[in-house]
């Protein structure tokens, strides 16, 4: 989901009046309304899958995610491969649905866009990726159809 949409005519009119803090603002706000947005869906996911009707959070509890289910996103610690995005765009045919396009570096545009997965699992939690060896790098290369030097750049900084 985006909330960019018309992000980049706004900034460069702002840009064009020499009024770089109107930019920064509005760039900022528009990637705080795609998180918002995000996790407002979230919280819909969890009422209509059921396990989160009723639920009854305070913001603290929101903040520190003290409700059922994950929602982790591609190039976060969970996920460190972009190339993840493609998958879930072409399953979701997301680019034809939302507008949002991929760059050939996995970026998404309009910028304050947002993708990822929603986990129900009563115990399902974030974590992160640590290092990994270079026979883990070889096998996820293989098993993604890309050699070993791609591999390298989508996971560089999960290696030693």
């Amino acid at each position: 989901m985006t909330t960019g949409g018309g992000l980049d005519e706004l900034c460069a009119r702002f840009e064009k009046e020499h009024d770089d803090y109107n930019s920064i603002i509005a760039k900022a706000l528009a990637d705080r309304f795609a998180e918002a947005f995000a996790e407002c869906l979230h919280k819909r996911v969890r009422e209509e899958w059921g396990y989160g009707r009723g639920e009854s959070l305070s913001v603290e509890d929101l903040i520190k995610e003290r409700y059922r289910g994950i929602r982790p996103a591609p190039g976060y610690p969970a996920m460190p491969d972009h190339t993840e995005k493609r998958t879930l765009f072409s399953l979701l045919e997301a680019e034809l649905n939302s507008g949002i396009q991929l760059t050939e570096n996995y970026a998404m545009i309009p910028a304050s866009s947002v993708c990822g997965l929603y986990f129900s699992h009563p115990v399902a939690q974030y974590f992160s990726v640590g290092k990994i060896g270079e026979d883990q790098l070889r096998d996820y290369s293989a098993r993604k159809g890309m050699d070993v030097a791609e591999g390298k750049r989508w996971l560089g900084p999960n290696l030693p």
